[in-house]
């Protein structure tokens, strides 16, 4: 589709509040490993153990993205929230 000059397309509506669910939803799982690896830290009396723990985590990610190849499942909100969900059981 050609355009007039002049006229640009902006997505905007559920495309922008997806947008910004995302960021937050991003910004929240990174701050639930860390506040994971801090607890785990504590437990273990030591940053090395929850480390090697906590290296396990882009596995999982991995997993999850070959999962959803395989089943043709969209990365949306709720599937988001349940790879932030799992990635917390993912050092237990």
């Amino acid at each position: 589709m050609s355009l007039p000059s002049g006229i640009t397309i902006k997505f905007g509506g559920y495309v922008k509040e997806q947008k910004k669910s995302f960021k937050s939803l991003t910004q929240l799982l990174i701050l639930g490993i860390i506040l994971t690896y801090m607890v785990m830290a504590s437990l273990y009396e030591g940053f090395l153990d929850p480390f090697i723990i906590m290296f396990s985590v882009p596995f999982a990610f991995t997993g999850v993205i070959w999962a959803f190849l395989l089943t043709g499942t969209v990365l949306n909100i709720i599937t988001f929230m349940g790879i932030g969900h799992a990635s917390r059981y993912c050092g237990k």
